[in-house]
């Protein structure tokens, strides 16, 4: 047996298992203790980025590891995540706006004789929109 050490935000975190364990199956077990979803987290071993979750901890551990058969994983947020999820809800955003106003245009672009007044109308309609955003 090998105890896999995850440090993370201050917290350590121990997982039993064996050394032909994948890191997937190791992840299972870290995210039920920890009550937390892995799909946001980045995990650092050895100074470099997990990123094949199939390899065993036989094949992720350097020497002295496998020997004292502990190994230490840090354990991040990946702030890309966020990020990516807060561009997709601009762009949703954006993609809304544009359909309002097609409709908007559809509907009261043609009345040229109450133009000024259809221009309040859409303003004040694309304000009131705006509270969904």
């Amino acid at each position: 047996m090998a105890t896999i050490i995850f440090h993370f935000n201050g917290i350590s975190i121990n997982i039993q298992a064996t050394m032909n364990q994948t890191f997937e199956q190791i992840l299972l077990k870290f995210e039920s203790k920890a009550k937390m979803s892995i799909k946001n987290l980045l995990f650092i071993y050895n100074g470099r980025l997990i990123n094949n979750y199939k390899l065993s901890i036989e094949q992720i551990a350097n020497s002295i590891d496998k020997q004292r058969k502990t190994i230490d994983i840090l354990a991040y947020e990946n702030k890309s995540y966020y990020l990516n999820e807060k561009n997709d809800f601009e762009k949703e955003k954006i993609s809304i706006k544009e359909k309002i106003n097609q409709i908007l245009y559809k509907y009261l672009g043609d009345r040229t004789y109450l133009k000024d007044k259809i221009n309040n109308w859409k303003d004040a309609i694309l304000n009131e929109c705006n509270i969904f955003f």
